[in-house]
């Protein structure tokens, strides 16, 4: 109780702060000078990184073999899809511009997330077994990564 009143004392930023720590979403409670909220690298525990890192190598996997034999053959390949190679090095660009505003976002379950990811992931093995088709199944990738961000 006695954090609770000292965050208090330090402003509007704790209201975030306050919240962000009764949900478990923050590893450490820092402010730093001239910031309105806690910094990446702080708030962002070991165990959500691990998470993370995770989910995003079990979509790797599953996806692997759509991306380099559809996705990547067609980038090389044609010059109307010669940028694709850039659209995961602007996505983390962007992703690391706004790391500090997303380290602010409070997590919530969505299920319409969950139900876009089941229906992606459904999706991706008719189009991989049962009606063999590539584009289709390449296509998938897209609803699986807005799904798990939703």
């Amino acid at each position: 109780m006695k954090l609770g009143r000292t965050l208090m004392r330090l402003g509007t930023e704790t209201n975030t702060l306050m919240i962000m720590a009764e949900t478990g979403s923050i590893a450490k409670h820092a402010l730093r000078p001239g910031n309105n909220g806690p910094v990446w690298r702080d708030a962002v525990s070991t165990s959500a990184r691990v998470q993370v890192a995770l989910l995003a190598a079990l979509i790797l996997f599953v996806y692997w073999q759509p991306i380099k034999s559809i996705l990547i053959a067609r980038w090389i390949e044609d010059g109307n899809w010669s940028h694709g190679w850039l659209i995961p090095l602007f996505s983390l660009y962007f992703l690391y511009l706004k790391r500090d505003d997303l380290v602010r976002v409070l997590p919530r379950p969505n299920y319409l997330g969950a139900l876009l990811l089941a229906g992606s992931l459904s999706a991706y093995f008719v189009f991989a077994w049962l009606v063999p088709m590539g584009y289709p199944q390449a296509l998938s990738l897209i609803g699986t990564i807005f799904g798990v961000v939703l």
